[in-house]
């Protein structure tokens, strides 16, 4: 696991793979380990797959509030390591019942 260090607080993620960046979103409550490891290995054989934990779950810091569920992804989304973003980048997401 890796801590990106942002304006708004620490953003923990993990990245996969090489090739077109895929971000993967979890569904609110759900940490990063949530995703199905043998979806995340597969699809990292092709992408440079970015997981996270949402703001305030896991190892990523709550946002201050008034917190709202749009707000929850794109607060890690814009704030990851330019390590993690590139020009064509892909995502994929998920709602956790």
């Amino acid at each position: 696991m890796r801590t990106a260090h942002t304006t708004l607080g620490a953003v923990a993620y993990r990245v996969l793979g090489s090739g077109t960046p895929l971000v993967m979103i979890t569904g609110y409550g759900a940490t990063m380990e949530g995703w199905d490891r043998r979806l995340v290995d597969a699809l990292a054989r092709h992408y440079r797959v970015v997981i996270f934990d949402n703001a305030g779950i896991g190892a990523t810091q709550a946002l201050p509030a008034p917190l709202s569920i749009d707000a929850m992804p794109a607060r890690p989304v814009r704030s990851s390591p330019r390590s993690a973003s590139a020009a064509r980048t892909s995502s994929a997401g998920r709602w956790a019942a």
